[in-house]
Protein backbone atom coordinates (compact mmCIF):
# COMPACT_ATOMS: atom_id res chain seq x y z
CA UNK A 1 0.00 0.00 0.00
CA UNK A 2 2.86 2.40 0.87
CA UNK A 3 6.39 2.97 -0.07
CA UNK A 4 9.17 4.85 2.39
CA UNK A 5 12.06 6.75 1.07
CA UNK A 6 14.50 7.13 3.84
CA UNK A 7 17.42 9.70 3.70
CA UNK A 8 20.28 9.18 6.42
CA UNK A 9 24.13 10.05 6.81
CA UNK A 10 26.72 7.94 7.41
CA UNK A 11 28.80 9.06 9.90
CA UNK A 12 31.64 7.34 11.78
CA UNK A 13 30.63 4.25 10.67
CA UNK A 14 27.35 4.47 11.72
CA UNK A 15 23.66 5.45 9.76
CA UNK A 16 22.00 8.40 11.58
CA UNK A 17 18.34 8.93 9.72
CA UNK A 18 17.73 12.47 8.41
CA UNK A 19 14.61 12.32 7.23
CA UNK A 20 12.01 10.39 5.27
CA UNK A 21 8.90 10.73 3.16
CA UNK A 22 5.98 8.20 2.65
CA UNK A 23 3.69 7.84 -0.04
CA UNK A 24 0.94 5.45 -1.56
CA UNK A 25 2.13 3.14 -3.84
CA UNK A 26 -1.46 3.40 -6.14
CA UNK A 27 -1.28 6.98 -6.67
CA UNK A 28 1.90 8.57 -5.45
CA UNK A 29 0.57 10.86 -2.76
CA UNK A 30 2.88 12.05 -0.48
CA UNK A 31 1.10 11.19 3.22
CA UNK A 32 4.47 11.71 5.36
CA UNK A 33 2.30 13.89 7.69
CA UNK A 34 0.55 10.65 9.28
CA UNK A 35 0.66 10.75 12.76
CA UNK A 36 -1.10 6.94 13.69
CA UNK A 37 -2.27 3.99 12.62
CA UNK A 38 -5.92 5.44 12.04
CA UNK A 39 -4.51 8.26 9.96
CA UNK A 40 -2.93 5.74 7.94
CA UNK A 41 -5.36 3.44 6.98
CA UNK A 42 -7.69 6.53 6.38
CA UNK A 43 -4.68 8.06 4.07
CA UNK A 44 -4.35 5.18 1.91
CA UNK A 45 -8.07 3.34 1.18
CA UNK A 46 -8.49 1.45 4.48
CA UNK A 47 -11.12 1.40 7.04
CA UNK A 48 -10.35 2.84 10.39
CA UNK A 49 -10.58 0.98 14.04
CA UNK A 50 -13.73 0.78 15.39
CA UNK A 51 -17.64 0.03 13.82
CA UNK A 52 -18.02 0.98 9.85
CA UNK A 53 -20.96 0.42 8.15
CA UNK A 54 -20.33 0.23 3.98
CA UNK A 55 -22.13 -0.98 1.08
CA UNK A 56 -19.69 -3.68 -0.40
CA UNK A 57 -20.18 -6.14 -3.26
CA UNK A 58 -19.69 -9.79 -1.99
CA UNK A 59 -16.71 -11.55 -3.98
CA UNK A 60 -16.38 -15.11 -2.32
CA UNK A 61 -17.45 -16.88 0.66
CA UNK A 62 -15.19 -19.61 2.19
CA UNK A 63 -15.53 -23.06 4.18
CA UNK A 64 -17.58 -22.83 7.68
CA UNK A 65 -14.99 -22.82 10.66
CA UNK A 66 -14.49 -23.55 14.33
CA UNK A 67 -13.32 -21.18 16.60
CA UNK A 68 -12.59 -20.56 20.47
CA UNK A 69 -11.62 -18.00 23.11
CA UNK A 70 -11.12 -18.22 26.43
CA UNK A 71 -15.05 -17.51 27.31
CA UNK A 72 -16.72 -19.58 23.93
CA UNK A 73 -16.47 -21.41 21.02
CA UNK A 74 -17.95 -20.10 18.09
CA UNK A 75 -18.38 -21.22 14.09
CA UNK A 76 -17.64 -18.66 11.58
CA UNK A 77 -17.27 -17.76 8.03
CA UNK A 78 -15.02 -15.39 6.16
CA UNK A 79 -16.24 -13.72 3.25
CA UNK A 80 -14.42 -11.26 0.94
CA UNK A 81 -15.55 -8.30 0.27
CA UNK A 82 -14.77 -5.30 -2.47
CA UNK A 83 -16.10 -1.57 -2.20
CA UNK A 84 -16.74 0.96 -4.49
CA UNK A 85 -13.22 1.97 -4.55
CA UNK A 86 -12.43 -1.17 -5.78
CA UNK A 87 -10.37 -2.83 -2.32
CA UNK A 88 -11.42 -6.15 -1.04
CA UNK A 89 -11.35 -7.06 2.59
CA UNK A 90 -11.78 -10.29 3.97
CA UNK A 91 -14.30 -10.23 7.14
CA UNK A 92 -15.65 -12.91 9.54
CA UNK A 93 -18.63 -13.29 10.28
CA UNK A 94 -19.49 -15.57 13.86
CA UNK A 95 -22.63 -17.33 13.91
CA UNK A 96 -24.61 -17.43 17.10
CA UNK A 97 -25.88 -20.44 18.99
CA UNK A 98 -28.19 -22.60 16.42
CA UNK A 99 -27.96 -20.19 13.70
CA UNK A 100 -26.66 -21.79 10.31
CA UNK A 101 -24.06 -20.06 7.22
CA UNK A 102 -27.08 -21.05 5.55
CA UNK A 103 -29.62 -18.55 6.92
CA UNK A 104 -27.49 -15.75 4.99
CA UNK A 105 -28.73 -16.67 2.26
CA UNK A 106 -26.21 -14.32 0.23
CA UNK A 107 -24.91 -14.24 -3.32
CA UNK A 108 -22.01 -13.52 -5.38
CA UNK A 109 -21.72 -10.41 -7.09
CA UNK A 110 -24.41 -8.36 -5.00
CA UNK A 111 -23.93 -5.63 -2.73
CA UNK A 112 -24.73 -5.47 0.66
CA UNK A 113 -25.33 -3.09 3.36
CA UNK A 114 -22.43 -4.71 6.00
CA UNK A 115 -21.46 -3.23 9.25
CA UNK A 116 -18.36 -4.45 10.60
CA UNK A 117 -15.82 -3.96 13.02
CA UNK A 118 -12.13 -3.29 12.67
CA UNK A 119 -9.67 -4.57 15.37
CA UNK A 120 -6.50 -4.99 15.68
CA UNK A 121 -6.16 -8.66 15.88
CA UNK A 122 -2.84 -10.95 16.88
CA UNK A 123 -1.28 -10.42 14.07
CA UNK A 124 -2.66 -8.00 11.54
CA UNK A 125 -5.84 -5.93 11.49
CA UNK A 126 -9.33 -7.88 11.52
CA UNK A 127 -12.54 -7.30 9.62
CA UNK A 128 -15.52 -9.03 12.02
CA UNK A 129 -18.81 -8.26 10.62
CA UNK A 130 -21.82 -7.53 13.15
CA UNK A 131 -24.67 -7.88 10.41
CA UNK A 132 -25.53 -7.95 6.73
CA UNK A 133 -28.84 -6.33 5.01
Amino acid sequence: YIKVNIYYKESKGEKVITGYEIFTKEDNKDISDVKDISQLREKIGLYSLGTQTDELTLKSIGTPGFGMTDSESYTYIDYEFENNAGKTFEMRYKFNNGQSSNDLNLEIDKKYNVTFEVVEGTFDIEYNIKSIN
